[in-house]
């Protein structure tokens, strides 16, 4: 029910600024094929998860997706490198630490 509802949410407004989208050719359409497949992945993987872990597990392991993608961006893209900061640095040690603190604390919270 909820992806129906933001899928026609989505579709309402788009609506009004279908005539101010720009659509690439075949090209672009190939260069975000993986884009596509990643995140068909990520929704079906998601769906299996919450058959084995609790939303909270799911919640702070998804917290960890900085770790893969940062150095997706900053290595993959030439003309729009990322450049890693301090505070970025600084946020991925938080959340490794927040994950760490609820794996060594998990059985108390209740978490699979």
């Amino acid at each position: 029910m909820l992806l129906a509802v933001q899928t026609v949410s989505g579709l309402v407004l788009l609506a009004f600024v279908w005539n101010q989208i720009k659509i690439g050719g075949v090209k672009d359409a190939i260069l975000f094929t993986p884009v596509s497949v990643c995140f068909t992945g990520k929704v079906v993987l998601s769906m299996v998860a919450y058959d084995y872990c609790t939303l909270g597990t799911y919640v702070v392991v998804g917290s960890m997706c900085p770790l893969v993608s940062l150095p997706i961006e900053v290595f993959c893209f030439e003309e729009h490198r990322v450049r890693v900061s301090l505070g970025m640095i600084g946020s991925i040690i938080t959340i490794c630490a927040g994950v760490a603190m609820y794996g060594m604390n998990q059985s108390k919270l209740g978490g699979q």
